[in-house]
This record gives C-alpha cells, structure tokens and sequence, in this order.
C-alpha cells in the first residue's frame, strides 16, 4: 500500500555541488543555530521549553523534524510525550539500512561510458545496484540495503570498496577496477541524528502514516519524509511535509 501511493515525478535529479549546498541557499536569512541539538522538550499549556546545550528556548509552537527512528528510539527526552496514536504510527514506519558507495571515473579508456545501470549480482540479494554516470556525470554510485547494507556498515568503508570493485569487474571486465577511485560510503544507520535510511512502512500499517500527515495538534507540528503520504523517502517530501507544517503553525498563531 506504502508503494502504491508513492508518486514519482520523474525530475529525480542530482545536486553537483550536494545537499549541504542546497540547505545552505534555501535558509539563506534565517537565524539558524547550527551544532546545537536539542536534547528535552517540556510542555505546558501556552508554550514549550525546549533545552540545548547553548541554553534553554521558550516556544509557543514547535516543529520537529527529526528522522522517525530518533523519534521511535527516544533519543528526545518529551515531556509529555507523542499522543499514543502518533507513537504507534512513528512504529508502523520505521527506517530501514541503506548504505551508498561512491565512485569517481579516472581517465578516457575506462569501460563505463554512456549513463546506465547494472546490478552485481543478480541470483543474490546480497549485492549493490549501481547506477554508472549519474545525469553524465564521471561517477558511480553503488546502493546497498536491508540486512546486507547494516553488514557492510559495520565492516567499514574498505570492505565496501572491495566488494563493489569485484561486482563492477564482474559486471563491466576486469579492468574495470583501474579507473576507479573511491570517494566515500555512507554510515547512516551509525549516526546518532538518523539512525537510519528511509522510512517504510511495516506490512499492513501504511495508513498509519497518515496520523503523521494529518494536524494531529494546534500547538505541536511534525514534519520529514516519515511525513508524506506520497512523497515519502524523498527530499522533496520532506521539504514539502516542512512547509506545511509552517503554514500550520503560523496559522495557528494568527
């Protein structure tokens, strides 16, 4: 149900320059306090009192945007807490393990030439897809997920450049492997501020994601991806989930 409601825009595009670039540009203006995490939220019934380690701020609406598994694992102390039905619908949805690996293409006679994709190993599910010059660009990124992306996590970034170098010699010949450099590889599910990849729902839950789209309070707001009905998973949805919490919560101060 969760995938059938998935709405593809088909403008799925890259960012050269990275997401960081991106946030940077849209909160241009804003009074954004970086490398500031909140660690508790107390409530009463005009405001919050929402504690850092710069010190304590005092709100009379909140948005939380947190990735749903620091949400289902309370890592944010709230005092009260999500209303039982959020926190049920916060446990139909939770993140999964995905790991991405990152590749850039060295010189004019290497094997990868026009955009394209290939899956290493296509009679077992413990394998990468990689999707090879990305919009044209001189890259290729490697997807791993589930049990077998948490295994690689914890194996590190050398295991990971090891196994998608086999895979992609399989794939493209043995050469392959000498026009390749290693950049990077994710550690989502390590991170303490995700503690995961992408939200989904569990079997038979899916409608529970939408207790988190809806306005469930006129003082408390949710937003992220864990968010959108159909555009979950995505930047954008998260994006979109964001404005519309702050249309909520603007409004309910009018």
């Amino acid at each position: 149900m969760d995938s059938s409601r998935y709405l593809d825009t088909h403008e799925d595009w890259s960012i050269l320059e990275g997401y960081g670039s991106l946030i940077t540009h849209f909160s241009h203006g804003l009074n954004a306090a970086l490398c500031n995490p909140v660690t508790s939220i107390e409530r009463d019934p005009t405001r919050f009192r929402v504690e850092t380690p710069n010190g304590i701020l005092n709100a009379q609406r909140l948005i939380i945007a947190l990735p749903v598994n620091v949400l289902r694992n309370g890592l944010l102390r709230m005092e009260p807490g999500f209303p039982e039905g959020i926190r049920e619908a916060l446990e139909a949805v939770p993140m999964g393990c995905a790991l991405k690996a990152v590749f850039t293409i060295e010189g004019l006679n290497s094997p990868f030439g026009q955009t394209s994709s290939a899956v290493g190993k296509d009679s077992d599910q413990r394998t990468g897809a990689y999707l090879v010059r990305p919009q044209g660009y001189p890259l290729i990124n490697g997807f791993y997920g589930g049990e077998n992306a948490r295994a690689l996590e914890q194996s590190g970034p050398q295991t990971i450049e090891a196994i998608a170098r086999e895979e992609l010699k399989a794939v493209f010949g043995g050469e392959a492997g000498k026009s390749l450099t290693f950049r990077c590889s994710t550690t989502w599910n390590q991170d303490p501020l995700s503690l995961g990849a992408y939200s989904a729902a569990l079997p038979g839950l899916a409608d529970r994601r939408l207790l988190l789209a809806e306005c469930f309070d006129d003082q408390l707001f949710l937003a992220g991806e864990h968010c959108s009905i159909n555009a979950f998973s995505t930047v954008h949805g998260a994006w979109e989930t964001g404005l519309l919490a702050a249309d909520r919560a603007a409004a309910s101060l009018a």
